[in-house]
C-alpha cells in the first residue's frame, strides 16, 4: 500500500502553488509513512521541503514579521529545553529529541506563521488542510479495517492502534468546531452535511477507543461554549448545531453498526466496551492501559523528585524506567527538564491561549478563529494523556497560525458598528 502516500504526496505538491494546505495535509502524516510503509526519510524529507517552500514564498512576497512576546519566550524556552541534551545520561537520545523537537515542532511552527500572514493564503489554508486530513483519516480507517491482521499502527478496529492518532483528532475537531459557528443562509443545510462527515469520524474513534481523543475534544468544545454566555451570544445557535449532530450521529452509528454486524463483526460493541472499562459499578478501576499509564506518571514524579530544579535530561526517562515516555507533556518536561523549563512552558501555552481568547471576541467568534482556537485547545489537552513533547506537531502549528492572526492590524481597528 506504499503507493498510496507516494502518490498523494506527488499530487499535493504540484498543487502546492496554488492550494498548501492539502500538501501540508500529507505532509502532517509522513512520518507514519516511515513507519508504517517503511519509506525512509520520508518524513523528514517532505517536511523539510514543505519549510523551505513556505519561506521562499514568504520572502518574494514580502511577509513582515511582527515578533511577539510569546515567541521571544518560545526561543527562550527552545535553547533551555536543548540544553537538556547534554546532561543526558543517553546523550545520543538526549540530541535526537532536542534535534526533533527543533526539526518537527518549531518547523509546523513557521509553517502555521508564514502561511497565515501570506497575501493569498492568510488562515484560508486551514480549511483545505482540514479536508485533507479528513479524506487521510477516512483512507487509512478503511484501509487499516480490511488489514486486520497486520500488527502496524493503522486503524484496525482493535483499540490497540495509534499511529493516526493525531490526523484523526485533527480532522474530527475541525469539523465539529466548524459545525458549532454559525454559517449564513440555509445554515441547516450546512450543518447537516458537516454532521455527516463529523458523525463518521467519530464512529472510527470509537471504534478504535481513541478515549484521548474522546476526553480532549469534549473538554475543548466545553471551553469555547463557556466563553459564549460571557460576551452574550445567542446560545440557540448551538442547541440546532449539537442537535443536527446528535441526530445525524444516531443515524449513521445505526446504519454503520447494521452494515457491520451483517458482515459478523461488532465494532461499536468492542469500541464502546473499551471506552467505559475505567467504569464498573461504583468502583473506579483501571483497565491494562488505564494502570501502565498511571504507573508511567507515578514513575516520572518520582523522578522530578530526586532532581526537581534541572531534571535528569532529555531521554532520561526512558533510561532510568525503560517505559519510553510518561504519556503527559508536563510530567515529561518535569522529569527531564526540571520543574523552571516546565513553569515556562505552561506560561507560553496560557498566553497563546490568552492571544486566542482575544482573537475570538475580537473577530466575534469567526468559524476560522473558532476553529483555530478550538483545535490549539484540543491538542494541548490530548497532550496530557499521550504524546511526547517532540509529537506535538498540531500545538505548535495552531499556535505559530494564532500568533499570526494576533498580529493582523485588521483586528484591531475601530469597529464601525
Amino acid at each position: 500500500m506504499y503507493y498510496l502516500p507516494l502518490s498523494l504526496l506527488a499530487f499535493s505538491a504540484l498543487g502546492f502553488l496554488f492550494r498548501p494546505g492539502f500538501f501540508l495535509g500529507v505532509v502532517f502524516q509522513a512520518y507514519q509513512y516511515e513507519s508504517v510503509y517503511s519509506i525512509k526519510f520520508a518524513g523528514s524529507v517532505s517536511l523539510v521541503l514543505f519549510v523551505l517552500f513556505t519561506v521562499v514564498i514568504a520572502i518574494f512576497s514580502r511577509v513582515k514579521i511582527v515578533w511577539l512576546l510569546p515567541e521571544k519566550l518560545l526561543a527562550l524556552f527552545t535553547i533551555t529545553y536543548c540544553i537538556a541534551a547534554f546532561y543526558s545520561p543517553d546523550p545520543g537520545k538526549g540530541l535526537e529529541l532536542g534535534a526533533r523537537f527543533i526539526s518537527v515542532c518549531l518547523s509546523y511552527y513557521i509553517i502555521g506563521r508564514l502561511l497565515t500572514l501570506h497575501r493569498r493564503y492568510k488562515e484560508w489554508w486551514i480549511f483545505d488542510f482540514g479536508i485533507a486530513v479528513t479524506f487521510l483519516s477516512l483512507t487509512f480507517g478503511y484501509l487499516g479495517y480490511h488489514d486486520v491482521q497486520s500488527d502496524n499502527q493503522l486503524y484496525i478496529g482493535t483499540g490497540t492502534s495509534v499511529g493516526f492518532s493525531q490526523v484523526l483528532d485533527v480532522s474530527l475537531g475541525f469539523w465539529i468546531f466548524f459545525l458549532l459557528v454559525p454559517l449564513g443562509k440555509k445554515s441547516w443545510l450546512k450543518k447537516s452535511a458537516i454532521a455527516v462527515i463529523a458523525a463518521v469520524l467519530l464512529f472510527i474513534v470509537v471504534a478504535n477507543s481513541r478515549r484521548g481523543t474522546v476526553i480532549s475534544l469534549a473538554l475543548s468544545v466545553c471551553c469555547i461554549l463557556a466563553l459564549q454566555p460571557i460576551f452574550k451570544h445567542d446560545m440557540r445557535n448551538y442547541i440546532r448545531s449539537f442537535g443536527i449532530l446528535f441526530s445525524t450521529v444516531c443515524v449513521v452509528f445505526i446504519l454503520l453498526h447494521i452494515g457491520l454486524s451483517a458482515s459478523g463483526d461488532d465494532l461499536i460493541s468492542r469500541g464502546v466496551s473499551r471506552l467505559t472499562m475505567n467504569i464498573s459499578g461504583e468502583e473506579l478501576t483501571l483497565d491494562q492501559s488505564g494502570a501502565e499509564r498511571w504507573l508511567k506518571l507515578s514513575e516520572g514524579w518520582e523522578l522530578f523528585l530526586n532532581a526537581p530544579f534541572f531534571g535528569h535530561g532529555l531521554g532520561s526517562y526512558d533510561f532510568f524506567t525503560g517505559e519510553g515516555y510518561p504519556h503527559n507533556v508536563i510530567v515529561e518536561l518535569l522529569s527531564e527538564a526540571g520543574f523552571p523549563i516546565a513553569i515556562l512552558f505552561i506560561i507560553l501555552i496560557v498566553m497563546y491561549a490568552k492571544m486566542g481568547i482575544i482573537l475570538l471576541i475580537r473577530t466575534d467568534f469567526s468559524p476560522i478563529v473558532t476553529i483555530i482556537v478550538g483545535l490549539f485547545i484540543m491538542s494541548f489537552v490530548h497532550q496530557q494523556f499521550s504524546f511526547m513533547l517532540w509529537m506535538a506537531k498540531p500545538n505548535f502549528l495552531f499556535m505559530g497560525t494564532i500568533a499570526s492572526l494576533f498580529q493582523d492590524p485588521r483586528l484591531w481597528m475601530p469597529r464601525t458598528h
